[in-house]
């Protein structure tokens, strides 16, 4: 398991210049770190926080999601996966979700390819603390020290940007390409967490009108809808799928989703993708 099937892999690195070389243990603090990587060796598997109260899972996958969107779908980290190959990993691990401990984020990374990967957590009653600790492979080595942002559900949310501004800058990336602001609700955050591993939006209590209202502005929101439509020739996935682009336009995520899902709109976007592929 690559980046996605072979044929993906082989069509989407060329055309976004993906080509790159690919090359978990405790929490505990190490008074050594690895350098920073470099950029283009990077592939990146942030693992869901694990969160202490169950309560909070849902918005705790939703703002590892929303992590994980932005900080790896940067074109930079080249080596990144895309989502596709995650939910194979989280199979195979016999995982209901992605909320991994170290050691299985670990081998979740090493099957797919990855460079690097983190792990976290979300606790506390009113006020929470949102943790990230990024680890390199081969030997799960953590790269610097944890990162938090700590406060009341929306004052983590507002915090994400800087967090992942943060994990991007130990990654390497000098100057990250991130959104300045979260233009979610804690509320719809969680909404969003909530969507991540239903097989099957149509079966789910989940009501669809709010969740495809919210896909129209947020690209994340957009890609768990996705993800859960089970056929890419129904007319609610070709309409979203024209969506997507719009919000997201160089993406990597994104033209993944695409060539899955709708692959007749991801052919009629190649001038985007080479838009892409002469900036990075």
């Amino acid at each position: 398991m690559k980046r996605s099937l072979c044929l993906v892999q082989t069509i989407l690195s060329l055309c976004v210049a993906f080509i790159v070389t690919k090359s978990g243990t405790a929490w505990a603090d190490t008074p050594k770190h690895n350098p920073p990587p470099s950029i283009k060796q990077v592939g990146i598997v942030l693992a869901d926080p694990i969160a202490v109260n169950n309560a909070d899972s849902d918005f705790a996958a939703g703002c590892g999601r929303w992590l994980f969107f932005y900080l790896g779908g940067q074109p930079q980290f080249g080596s990144t996966s895309f989502w596709q190959s995650l939910e194979r990993g989280r199979r195979e691990l016999q995982k209901p979700n992605l909320q991994l401990s170290l050691s299985e984020a670990k081998q979740l990374t090493t099957w797919i390819g990855g460079t690097h990967f983190g792990v976290g957590t979300l606790s506390g009653g009113t006020r929470q603390t949102l943790r990230y600790r990024l680890y390199s492979l081969p030997h799960a080595t953590p790269i610097a020290p944890e990162v938090t942002v700590s406060g009341t559900q929306a004052e983590i949310v507002a915090g994400l940007p800087a967090l992942a501004r943060k994990l991007s800058t130990q990654l390497g990336l000098a100057s990250p390409e991130l959104p300045k602001q979260v233009d979610l609700t804690p509320q719809e955050i969680t909404q969003i967490g909530s969507l991540v591993y239903i097989k099957n939006l149509h079966d789910s209590h989940i009501p669809l009108k709010p969740v495809r209202d919210l896909a129209e502005r947020s690209p994340l929101a957009g890609i768990a809808l996705l993800g859960n439509f089970p056929y890419r020739t129904t007319e609610e996935t070709q309409s979203l799928a024209k969506t997507l682009p719009k919000l997201a336009p160089n993406h990597p995520f994104v033209w993944g989703f695409l060539f899955e899902k709708a692959r007749n709109l991801f052919n009629q976007n190649t001038d985007s993708i080479k838009t892409s592929a002469s900036r990075y």
